[in-house]
């Protein structure tokens, strides 16, 4: 396992609790992303 514990989960409720930690992990760093970055610039199609 490359993030984790080094012990692959037993029992069911480790295994969720894996899974809902993962979950959190990812979500953090889509918040932490999306506070530093620069905005988008809209782009207009409508050039004659």
């Amino acid at each position: 396992m490359a993030f984790g514990s080094p012990v692959v989960p037993k029992t069911p409720e480790t295994i969720a609790l894996h899974y809902i930690d993962n979950l959190d992990a990812k979500m953090e760093m889509f918040a932490r992303g999306y506070k530093t970055a620069a905005p988008l610039v809209r782009i207009s199609h409508n050039i004659l």
